[in-house]
């Protein structure tokens, strides 16, 4: 699911999904 926040984490999250396809993994999963 994609939650957009207009609290300035639209980019952070971006990179969350970018990191996630990069990795292959889900990054919640890492923590």
């Amino acid at each position: 699911e994609v939650e957009d926040q207009s609290d300035g984490c639209g980019a952070k999250f971006a990179v969350l999904v970018v990191s996630e396809k990069f990795e292959g993994k889900p990054l919640l999963q890492r923590h």
